[in-house]
């Protein structure tokens, strides 16, 4: 039975949250919250979708702290709907994403019998979560109150049932506050975390322009209600094109993209070049005579055919050719800028 339960999102202040912790005598859990639209994790929900960094799960052997992972990808889809304290920058609801990650945590708290809950949050280091009227919306709404701990930052804070109450030391936490990175570097260094951090708040595709352009796309032209599981996996891939209001083509960047395309599009109809090597490209909606033939052309110049006069382009559909014509290639760079979604 834990003390209590670490939020970790992959970043530096988790772990530093987490092994500041791990200086007390206490019995601590460490718990990711998978929402499906985090770079930690691929389509599947565990594989880690950084190649060149260690997964979370190691990270977390590496420190020494049990972790389990908590996938929330249909709460959290509905959340990014409608988010009750709105959007940031792009399209991301920082204040309800930090809610309900703390409402799973409070639910894993109760579930262990835990005493509180801790996160590597510091006070003013993310203008839309982390200033001080934000950190109290989220402990409230959470049901934390008085049971929520943020060691980073706790000296700058009321002290917490915990710290009361003798189960937490306050003289070993921290005062950090504001956007500067020192203290936390210096903790770093001084327990070798520097290079273990997984990208933290950056790996959420919703603070990402492009994804975001794409994502406020799909809700214009489908419909929140209507976007389904498959709409959100492609929005992870390839280049994407709005040729009608009822019709997005989504082209191949490159060999691991094509085949994720195929795997995430099946069933879909696609356009393949059928005389050169080339990317692969997904229709997504509905579409007319004079669309395939658009969406040819842009293939076209996504593929090595893209300085001949033509190329042949197959339309198939559950390993069916549906049909196949010669299309010549889209050069024109504000053409295709103007279609770019």
């Amino acid at each position: 039975m834990p003390d209590g339960i670490g939020l970790i999102s992959g970043g530096l202040d988790s772990l530093l949250a987490m092994r500041l912790m791990m200086e007390q005598d206490l019995d601590l859990l460490g718990i990711v919250i998978d929402t499906g639209f985090s770079s930690m994790f691929e389509e599947d929900g565990k594989s880690n979708a950084y190649a060149d960094k260690p997964s979370i799960a190691e990270v977390a052997r590496n420190i020494g702290f049990p972790l389990e992972i908590i996938p929330v990808h249909e709460a959290y889809w509905e959340m990014i709907k409608n988010p009750r304290h709105g959007y940031g920058k792009h399209i991301n609801p920082c204040l309800d994403c930090r809610i309900l990650m703390l409402k799973t945590a409070t639910r894993v708290m109760h579930e262990k019998n835990a005493a509180f809950v801790f996160t590597g949050e510091v006070i003013g280091q993310r203008p839309k979560s982390q200033l001080s009227h934000q950190l109290k919306i989220s402990e409230r709404e959470s049901g934390l109150e008085g049971r929520l701990l943020r060691p980073l930052s706790a000296k700058c804070l009321p002290p917490t049932i915990p710290e009361q109450e003798g189960l937490v030391k306050r003289e070993l936490l921290e005062g950090i506050r504001g956007r500067s990175r020192k203290r936390q570097l210096e903790l770093a260094d001084r327990w070798g975390l520097a290079d273990l951090s997984v990208a933290g708040g950056a790996n959420c595709f919703l603070i990402d322009a492009g994804y975001s352009a794409r994502m406020k796309d799909l809700f214009r032209y489908k419909g929140k209600d209507h976007i389904t599981g498959t709409d959100r996996a492609l929005l992870r891939v390839g280049r994407h094109f709005r040729l009608s209001k009822s019709l997005k083509f989504i082209v191949s960047r490159n060999e691991d993209e094509h085949k994720r395309l195929l795997e995430i599009a099946s069933g879909l109809p696609m356009l393949e070049c059928a005389d050169v090597i080339g990317a692969v490209g997904v229709l997504s909606g509905t579409f007319t005579d004079g669309d395939v033939l658009r969406a040819g052309e842009l293939l076209g110049r996504y593929s090595k055919g893209r300085k001949r006069d033509s190329v042949q382009v197959a339309l198939t559909q559950n390993g069916n050719i549906l049909k196949s014509f010669h299309v010549s290639p889209e050069r024109d760079r504000q053409v295709l800028d103007s279609l770019l979604i």
